[in-house]
């Protein structure tokens, strides 16, 4: 499948990556059905409809009409690979254009009779420029159709998180296409929140990611498994035989641990997970773990790079990433400019030291009201100790 086929047949399968790749024009394709086709799916966004197959083949004069169908079968879909080839297509075209112009401008400058010659260089320079596509403008409907999708999403794709209080305060769960970080102090229960997260996903039969960079996927796993044992994970020992006999169940979570991950290696499991397993979600544990300063950068700029590109990511796959970071003695997350720039939701677990009672404090948040999940006289959750341990929502709710 070449490049014109895979671009074309990923926008039909999955219209909002158009947005990616909106800087091609018609004349960046070469075979007449590529021409027609993209130009008919431009003319469809720009009026502010999805470029359906259906639409796409009744506004052209395909000799095969069942062509843009099946470039929707071929299509992986893969966002950075779209965007490459994409970049590359419109690199070449530009420059193809850019040396017929520059012919062109030479050819009357070697014009002795011409005595407008320093016009050709001001037309040639002028030329250049208005004849490249930035895709930087849109149009009304445009926009207007993606302010709709947004909505539609955040009302029918919430993804709960099963712990009420959270929801609520959410409007029934995360968000797809955000970033919502949650800070707390050392052991106070990042990665049991994480995987109390994970194991009601999987009662709820969410497909999703789990990225353990602090502790392994064995280790969530036996908080799940003596969660649901109704026992504590370090007494897992005496119950071998009972995690043996438990029935089997459909699981619908993917793990990846790495302590050498790097921001693009998260992003390629995300997107790979979203695109092979169809992942709703993606939980990572926890943010400082995330590896890959480039050499001359300093901390604040490394992480506030990786929170940004996994924001990115969340929008790129359509998913919300729920991610957890450590709190330093201030009672702030270290390096929180960065959080509270690229996370669309900053929350921060408070527990005391052998408490069980937890409330979650609203930092920031440019996708709920800024209000807080509870209060130290009235907290929200429980660390249930007994099984597992989990987070669960205090029963008198």
């Amino acid at each position: 499948m070449n490049a014109y086929d895979e671009i074309i047949g990923a926008v039909l399968r999955e219209p909002s990556l158009y947005e990616k790749v909106r800087f091609l024009s018609p004349g960046d394709f070469v075979q007449d059905d590529h021409i027609q086709i993209w130009g008919a799916i431009r003319e469809s966004v720009s009026e502010g409809y999805d470029p359906t197959p259906e639409r796409i083949a009744a506004s052209t004069f395909l000799d095969d009409q069942d062509l843009p169908r099946r470039l929707i079968h071929r299509a992986s879909a893969n966002v950075d690979a779209l965007i490459r080839q994409a970049h590359l297509i419109s690199e070449e075209r530009s420059r193809g254009r850019a040396i017929t112009l520059t012919r062109e401008a030479l050819k009357k400058l070697e014009d002795r009779s011409n005595p407008q010659w320093r016009d050709v260089t001001k037309s040639l320079s002028d030329n250049l420029v208005s004849e490249t596509p930035t895709g930087r403008s849109m149009s009304a409907n445009e926009v207007q159709k993606q302010l709709l999708r947004r909505l539609d999403r955040q009302v029918s794709t919430r993804i709960p998180t099963g712990l009420r209080a959270l929801d609520a305060r959410l409007g029934g769960g995360l968000h797809p296409g955000t970033l919502t970080m949650l800070g707390a102090f050392g052991k106070t229960g990042k990665t049991t929140l994480c995987a109390t997260i994970s194991y009601n996903m999987e009662a709820a039969n969410i497909p999703h990611l789990m990225a353990c960079l602090e502790r392994g996927g064995t280790e969530v796993e036996e908080l799940k498994t003596a969660r649901r044992l109704g026992c504590k994970g370090f007494d897992l020992g005496k119950y071998k035989d009972k995690i043996a006999a438990l029935a089997p169940a459909k699981r619908c979570c993917h793990y990846v641990h790495d302590t050498a991950m790097t921001v693009d290696d998260l992003r390629h499991e995300i997107l790979y997970h979203r695109r092979r397993h169809g992942i709703a979600a993606a939980l990572i544990d926890f943010w400082q773990l995330i590896q890959g300063k480039e050499k001359g950068e300093s901390l604040d700029a490394h992480l506030t790079r990786v929170a940004q590109r996994l924001q990115a990511t969340s929008v790129d796959a359509d998913i919300p990433i729920f991610m957890t970071s450590q709190l330093s003695d201030n009672g702030r997350s270290r390096d929180s400019s960065a959080a509270l720039t690229a996370s669309n939701l900053f929350l921060i677990l408070h527990r005391d030291k052998d408490a069980s009672e937890a409330w979650m404090e609203t930092i920031v948040s440019n996708i709920t009201d800024e209000l807080d999940i509870g209060s130290i006289g009235s907290p929200q959750f429980i660390l249930d100790r007994e099984a597992g341990p989990h987070f669960r929502d205090i029963t008198t709710l």
